[in-house]
């Protein structure tokens, strides 16, 4: 009797540990980016989670957004970003780490070309579409537009695991809210002479990715210039200097 008890006592305590250690092997820790290079005039990387703006759309997808913008300048406690006379006007730079990605069985293979990720490809702006629109939710566009523009998307391989993208965003600047104030929102009176409430506008998006089969997450480091027209008829655009910032705010970020 003894001798049962104690096999039963065994056979619990060994099926608790095995299922610990699938679950310890299955749930590996998500990377953490870190941002050796962070440029004089942006702030320093903030995070947010972004499983509540993916599962609006339907997505599987659990993760945190870390990006960082053009911060205040002097003693103005606005973003920068939100300035349309400033060469940073809505540029972001950033990184996803993804969780459960929809896609992840694509990875599967030791080199890849772009053919056999396709649907990574076409997810990956799913996603970005998705967070543009929990961003203007946040900020009170209402009507809200985040389209990518057709035939618009180039993918270019790396290194066989990394991947280039590029393509173009339409939305809407973030500028001319009515939304409770945030401290580094400026009141739209400040801007109303310079540009439409949530004017329409093109986001110029770079992306570099990866599948981490080893923590298996989806890693995205990314970043984006503008292009928009203030009221006098100007059309603006990101200049080249400011591109080169973020790429190499891009290329100084690694994960660990």
């Amino acid at each position: 009797m003894h001798r049962i008890r104690f096999l039963r006592v065994f056979a619990v305590l060994t099926l608790f540990l095995m299922t610990s250690s699938v679950q310890a092997e299955t749930i590996p820790p998500a990377p953490v980016p870190s941002f050796h290079v962070i440029a004089p005039a942006w702030f320093t990387p903030l995070s947010f989670p972004l499983d509540a703006a993916w599962a609006a759309f339907g997505y599987p997808d659990r993760g945190t957004t870390y990006y960082a913008s053009a911060a205040p300048l002097g003693s103005s406690p606005y973003w920068d970003r939100f300035n349309p006379e400033s060469e940073r006007y809505e540029a972001w730079f950033g990184v996803y780490v993804i969780a459960d990605f929809a896609y992840a069985n694509e990875w599967s293979k030791p080199f890849l070309s772009a053919c056999d990720i396709a649907k990574s490809i076409q997810h990956l702006q799913d996603l970005a579409v998705a967070d543009q629109f929990a961003w203007q939710t946040a900020y009170g566009d209402p009507a809200i537009v985040a389209t990518v523009t057709p035939g618009s998307a180039r993918v270019h391989p790396v290194d066989g695991r990394w991947f280039a993208m590029e393509f173009q965003l339409q939305s809407h600047t973030d500028v001319g809210g009515t939304i409770p104030a945030f401290p580094w929102y400026p009141p739209y009176a400040q801007e109303a002479s310079q540009v439409t409430a949530y004017a329409n506008t093109r986001f110029n998006t770079f992306y570099l990715f990866t599948y981490d089969a080893v923590s298996k997450h989806f890693l995205v480091k990314f970043f984006s210039g503008t292009e928009w027209t203030t009221l006098d008829g100007v059309h603006h655009a990101t200049p080249r200097h400011v591109y080169f910032e973020m790429l190499q705010m891009m290329a100084a970020t690694t994960f660990h």
